[in-house]
């Protein structure tokens, strides 16, 4: 379920294991902004699933 929700809201989802995801966010920020994209991933994930999750940004 968590891997569904990732990849319907992201351009580049990349899923490293069955718990990591890395999706590449690049240029979003023109349109909703790195942080409110990552927060409003975090928060569907969470009401959806009742999982815990946690997030990092970083440029690159």
């Amino acid at each position: 379920m968590v891997t569904e929700i990732i990849e319907e809201r992201t351009p580049i989802p990349e899923k490293a294991c069955i718990d990591q995801h890395y999706p590449d966010i690049s240029g979003v920020d023109k349109f909703f902004g790195s942080w409110s994209l990552a927060k409003g991933l975090r928060h569907r994930v969470i009401e959806e699933t009742g999982l815990p999750i946690s997030f990092g940004l970083s440029v690159n």
